[in-house]
């Protein structure tokens, strides 16, 4: 019963060589192989035309969304706390 895997292997690899496989070279048209690769350009200075990117420092104050949680630990824990021993006590 060992042997069926490496049988098994050795059959697969046989058979894919078998395979009739199409010509790749044919699907490129003539024209798409006579004409040359696209010209590369430097990315630097496509990169020095953006503008430059905003952090969050530079935002106006009124655009920060306000805190709706609790700023206190305790006040936050047991609001958490209570959360879970109301989903435990949920029916699932």
């Amino acid at each position: 019963m060992r042997s069926t895997p490496p049988i098994l292997l050795s059959l697969t690899l046989v058979l894919s060589g078998c395979a009739d496989l199409p010509d790749v070279s044919s699907t490129v048209s003539p024209a798409a192989q006579a004409s040359g690769y696209p010209e590369l350009i430097p990315l630097a200075p496509l990169l020095a035309t953006l503008p430059p990117a905003e952090t969050p420092n530079d935002m106006p104050q009124a655009a920060l969304p306000a805190p709706s949680a609790p700023v206190d630990l305790d006040t936050r824990r047991q609001a958490l706390q209570s959360r879970a021993d109301a989903l435990r006590e949920a029916a699932l």
